[in-house]
């Protein structure tokens, strides 16, 4: 897996890999550094104009754009061509959201207020205006195919979809919707429908062909509490539907129906095929392990912590959770990730915040529990093309300072030599499991 782990870049935040896998980015006060994967050797440095809410890298990893709010402007810079750079301005519009067109060479911007969608091209340095979105930081999606984008609007106290063709970025369809208030959409893996569900408030997910025709009403509205998330497995199979109530749902992307229900509960039933890991001290006093074990001080060497598999032995677990909160944001599961190939799923439920548990989508079965000492911050699957089957690499973020990882043979973890660097989101590069984490700000 990870034979070493680089040193320290104490102050840099917002980290972004390339997605080729080639360059990493982050944010230093207002400066953008862009360093080399293999040697982290600095490539590029900008001075942006103010404080960078967000970075995100072109499809084809030439530009990097810089989301500055506060000044309602979005800077892109050349990775390659230093002198290279662009300023978009919305002026007296303000800006939310900037984000990127499959094209790469186009800037697609959401207006504060969701007054207006600007698509800016980086070449012909033309602009096109597009009719309002319901949301800036969601409910806009771009095909798998890349020739379409569809976007969620609200006109008249009613939900729509407005679908674009991204070449000409005319509006080809429109269409309402039969929802109450639709958080967010996705397309099928063939591209032949799209995927809405709503707000927390309704549970309900729709599935809708081009034409604006419901096909298949997959979680028929109820009085519980929503969805949190939806993730579509990238080989497009199966769907994950993240719940309030606990569960996962996964759902088969052909038929739309719900195969199983995967439950989160405070038991962990003895089955002798599923592993469960638990985050120990390696090679200390059987007293140390216990302190440890149960919330006491760290070790100073970040190597002496590692996965530990236990055998249930014929008893039922406990696993580590806190009561039910009454806030929402504290409820159900928060986090559901597809490994590469769909072979495996991650989900981390909101009240066993230490816990994460992986699940075989082949069985539609829970195959391993990972127990950590802290709350887990973020996880992320490896994307190279090796990563697939029994070599399905997950790496997990704590608020300590060490980082770890589980594959389907075994076991490995790596460290960093301060506390504070692994408490915000880890991220795995595309030619392996390399992992880049950003300090809080």
């Amino acid at each position: 897996m990870l034979s070493a782990v680089s040193d320290v870049y104490d102050g840099q935040s917002l980290v972004s890999w390339s997605p080729d896998g080639l360059k990493v980015a982050c944010i230093a006060q207002n400066r953008l550094i862009i360093r080399a994967h293999d040697s982290l050797d600095i490539l590029q440095v900008f001075n942006c104009a103010d404080k960078v809410d967000r970075t995100e890298w072109s499809p084809d990893s030439e530009y990097i754009l810089c989301q500055i709010s506060k000044r309602g402007i979005t800077e892109v810079w050349s990775a390659s061509d230093s002198e290279w750079r662009c300023r978009i301005d919305e002026g007296l519009a303000g800006l939310s959201r900037s984000r990127f067109a499959p094209s790469s060479r186009e800037i697609v911007t959401v207006a504060d207020f969701q007054v207006r969608i600007a698509v800016w091209s980086l070449v012909t340095a033309s602009t096109r205006h597009l009719r309002s979105p319901k949301w800036s930081d969601r409910g806009m999606a771009f095909s798998n195919g890349e020739a379409y984008m569809a976007v969620l609007t609200r006109k008249e106290l009613r939900d729509g979809v407005a679908i674009f063709d991204v070449q000409t970025w005319e509006e080809v369809q429109s269409f309402a919707l039969s929802t109450t208030d639709a958080a967010d959409l996705a397309w099928s893996y063939r591209d032949n429908s799209l995927v809405i569900w709503e707000t927390p408030l309704d549970c309900a997910l729709h599935v809708y062909s081009l034409r604006g025709e419901m096909l298949h009403s997959v979680l028929p509205a109820s009085e519980k509490l929503g969805i949190r998330a939806v993730k579509l497995a990238k080989e497009g199979l199966l769907a994950a539907v993240a719940c309030y109530d606990e569960t996962a749902k996964i759902v088969h992307s052909n038929t739309w129906k719900v195969l199983v229900e995967l439950p989160h509960s405070d038991i962990l039933r003895n089955d002798p095929s599923v592993k469960f890991f638990r985050e120990e001290l390696r090679d200390g006093h059987a007293v140390n392990q216990h302190v440890y074990r149960h919330g006491g001080s760290a070790p100073s060497r970040p190597s002496a912590v590692e996965y530990v598999e236990t055998e249930l032995k014929g008893e039922a677990v406990t696993l580590p959770s806190i009561p039910r909160p009454e806030m929402a944001d504290k409820v159900g599961v928060s986090m559901a990730l597809f490994s590469e190939d769909g072979a495996f799923l991650a989900t981390k439920n909101e009240r066993h915040p230490c816990v994460v548990w992986v699940w075989d989508m082949h069985r539609l079965a829970l195959h391993s529990v990972l127990v950590h000492r802290f709350q887990i911050r973020s996880m992320d699957w490896d994307s190279s093309a090796a990563a697939t089957g029994s070599q399905c690499r997950l790496a997990v973020a704590t608020g300590s300072q060490h980082v770890f990882f589980l594959d389907s043979l075994g076991n490995f973890r790596a460290g960093s030599t301060t506390e504070r660097f692994f408490r915000t989101p880890c991220e795995v590069a595309t030619p392996g499991a390399v992992v880049g984490c950003g300090h809080e700000r």
